[in-house]
């Protein structure tokens, strides 16, 4: 597959986001996205030099005034570029800066009910073009290694061993199964597969909306099964309602 120079401006709005594999990146580039009211040459100036060594930093382009975002070049064989980026990050005038990384584009995932999933990838354009988020990441854990979690409340609950849905199945680590304590002292006694209000225990139905439901939001993608999820690799809470 072509390798693509993508400006990930969305990776300044989403810092929360998944963290990917480490990627490549265009040596000698930065991407800064400047607070309000603030110019490129303001941090032209500031970092002509660092630590006594010329930078040679220089605007390239404005990616998008709206969000103030600036491409800028630099010598990267004057100047350790890790160096120069931590050093531009704890600017006051900087909301964020990043390297101008290189993605692999992908292709769409290869579970067989993909085409039937308009909302997806639809040629009328009535969907929600998740093979563009799908080109800057599939899922994942945060930049701290946590869990993301997605809470599905269901009247009906939801067939979680569904085998698009088993692997993305949220489960309480902190609770120990059928001992009637509260382990982790929130509250709730066994809550390890969820939670049903009206039972007062964790026996999540099967119904068929919150099943269709948890697959929208992450059935496994890329597993040569089913369908795909807006997320791929992301864990579902199951939630019934009375």
């Amino acid at each position: 597959m072509n390798r693509l120079l993508l400006t990930l401006l969305v990776a300044f709005l989403c810092s929360f986001s998944s963290s990917a594999q480490e990627t490549a990146y265009v040596e000698g580039e930065l991407i800064i996205m400047l607070h309000d009211n603030h110019k490129p040459d303001l941090i032209l100036q500031e970092f002509e030099t660092i630590n006594g060594t010329f930078t040679e930093l220089s605007l390239n382009r404005e990616l998008s005034k709206l969000s103030n975002i600036q491409l800028f070049e630099f010598d990267e064989d004057a100047v350790n570029d890790k160096n120069l980026l931590d050093e531009i990050r704890k600017h006051p005038a900087v909301r964020a800066a990043q390297f101008n990384h290189l993605v692999t584009e992908r292709a769409l995932p290869n579970d067989p009910g993909i085409g039937n999933q308009w909302h997806h990838v639809d040629g009328s354009d009535n969907d929600i073009d998740s093979d563009l988020a799908w080109d800057i990441t599939t899922g994942g854990t945060t930049v701290n290694g946590d869990e993301i979690v997605v809470c599905i409340i269901e009247g009906g609950g939801s067939n979680y061993n569904h085998t698009d849905l088993i692997d993305n199945h949220w489960t309480n680590t902190a609770e120990i199964d059928g001992n009637g304590v509260d382990d982790d002292g929130n509250g709730y006694i066994d809550d390890v597969n969820g939670w049903n209000p009206p039972g007062n225990n964790d026996n999540i139905g099967a119904g068929g909306h919150g099943t269709a439901v948890s697959g929208m939001v992450g059935a496994k993608g890329d597993n040569n099964n089913g369908g795909a999820g807006v997320n791929w690799d992301v864990k579902l809470m199951q939630v019934t309602v009375g």
